[in-house]
């Protein structure tokens, strides 16, 4: 991995010497093509929020001394385009089925836009069972493996922030996670513990009614389906009507008028029901219905690109 230097200036020659190579062609440097442009399995550690003021001053007082605590090994996939200069990084986050091959293609679309691009696997390192997360959400969601996730985010974007590929300033979350882009966006949020310069989030289809107020720090687009009987669209227009009187950042909402939830699956072929599936929306509290729709996964792309340029003044 290409690393950023932070040392001196005599480490920062022998780095650079060993990290680029010559381009023969032009007689000038340019970055590794391996390192540039390929698909890299990394893994980092999970972040863990500082003590409060509070805990400092409790155990101060009693003569103890806290001890950073060390987070969870998470598992990643690192996506890099070719590029003489560090690019915009997306963070992108797998829903309750984990992390599916559409989602590598929405890297690769990433970095074909030239953004970098990290796929989070929150599950596999954790040895969660992938089948079982979604019929057991509330289960689930008092563990790490869903209620650690932004940590996972800012594990990865420290992770990353010395990388010579990667602009550390310039990042954005493409999620299908129900909530986590909601909450690291959210106004009373977790991410001022951590230096996380998000420049704005993309969260398809996620459960707007239990998003609070609709007062967010960075833009917010979400596009969700008109048919999405698992968390309906229904409450994301009522949280972006809560945003319209504020004065923090915009949140934009495209509903697809014939479309499901995962309307940008493939996999899911035109209809495919969930059985088993926790649905709070239904009085069963099981069931839900995926879809995928041509049309609406081809002008989210649009959508994402234009969204992802204008956050980052391209």
């Amino acid at each position: 991995m290409l690393v950023r230097n932070t040392v001196g200036p005599i480490l920062l020659i022998v780095v650079c010497a060993l990290t680029m190579i010559v381009d023969l062609s032009t007689g000038g440097p340019s970055y590794n093509s391996a390192a540039a442009s390929a698909e890299e399995p990394i893994s980092f550690r999970m972040a863990v929020s500082p003590p409060s003021p509070f805990q400092v001053r409790r155990a101060k007082k009693k003569g103890i001394e806290l001890k950073p605590k060390i987070g969870t090994e998470i598992g990643a996939t690192l996506f890099l385009p070719s590029s003489a200069k560090p690019v915009p990084l997306v963070i992108m986050l797998h829903d309750c089925r984990g992390v599916r091959p559409y989602q590598k293609n929405w890297a690769k679309k990433l970095n074909d836009w030239g953004y970098a691009a990290i796929l989070i696997d929150s599950f596999t390192s954790r040895s969660v069972p992938v089948d079982d997360v979604c019929a057991n959400l509330t289960k689930w969601d008092a563990t790490d493996a869903m209620a650690g996730r932004s940590y996972d985010v800012f594990g990865a974007v420290s992770h990353l922030s010395k990388h010579l590929a990667i602009d550390p300033q310039r990042l954005a979350i493409l999620s299908w996670d129900r909530s986590t882009a909601l909450s690291i966006v959210a106004e009373a949020n977790t991410q001022t513990d951590f230096n996380f310069p998000i420049k704005g989030a993309v969260s398809m289809s996620p459960n707007c009614r239990q998003a609070g107020n609709g007062r967010v720090v960075v833009p917010l687009m979400i596009l969700s389906g008109r048919k999405n009987d698992w968390w309906p669209a229904d409450h994301c227009i009522a949280l972006q009507k809560l945003s319209d009187g504020s004065e923090l950042s915009p949140i934009s909402l495209h509903v697809y008028d014939h479309a499901y939830h995962s309307f940008d699956d493939p996999e899911t072929g035109d209809k495919l029901y969930l059985a088993n599936a926790y649905n709070m929306t239904k009085p069963s509290t099981r069931g839900a219905t995926l879809g995928y729709n041509a049309s609406a996964h081809l002008d989210s792309q649009n959508r994402i690109k234009s969204f992802l340029n204008q956050i980052f003044d391209r």
